[in-house]
């Protein structure tokens, strides 16, 4: 969980109650931490993610990173299943990439490479257009949105890792 509000901190909570569920939460990696390999080895490792877009998320590399490397697992990894939750945030802003996400890349266009924010914007629109999408306009509905991701994913994780013991999934905010 990357700079995580006290309503996306009650999201991943509700998520972690439930049975084969597993939240890796990224707060622990130190600011500028090039060490990235645990992240990426749950994202790896997991069969769904769950990531939590809010009007900020763009402005965090880490963030950017870990969203290219979940869709990267999506493309590519077994069975892997996204699930993107636009919390506060209307998707098609991402989209077109206005308000705080437009000030985002401006920023990032100092410290990042062309290619790469190419990639990030291309991965955002992508995240967008996904048909599974889930939209929370109000704190208040985080406890009826975790429950109805814990109770498909959860379903959904059974049918893919039959053979495991306990599947896994990943929760990034």
């Amino acid at each position: 969980m990357t700079h995580a509000t006290t309503s996306q901190a009650i999201f991943v909570l509700l998520l972690t109650k439930a049975r084969y569920i597993q939240v890796f939460i990224d707060n622990r990696i130190s600011k500028g931490d090039e060490n990235s390999s645990s992240v990426f080895k749950a994202i790896r490792d997991s069969n769904v993610s769950v990531v939590v877009l809010s009007k900020d998320y763009a402005s965090s590399t880490w963030c950017m990173h870990e969203l290219n490397k979940i869709l990267k697992q999506k493309r590519h990894g077994k069975g892997h299943i996204m699930v993107p939750v636009f919390y506060k945030i209307d998707p098609s802003h991402i989209r077109k990439q206005i308000g705080t996400y437009k000030k985002a890349f401006e920023k990032h266009e100092r410290d990042v490479k062309h290619n790469i924010l190419l990639k990030w914007k291309a991965v955002l629109t992508e995240v967008c257009n996904m048909e599974s999408k889930h939209r929370v306009k109000e704190s208040k509905h985080l406890v009826e949105m975790a429950k109805s991701i814990t109770t498909r994913t959860v379903g959904v994780i059974s049918k893919i890792d039959q053979a495991a013991a306990e599947p896994k999934a990943l929760a990034a905010v």
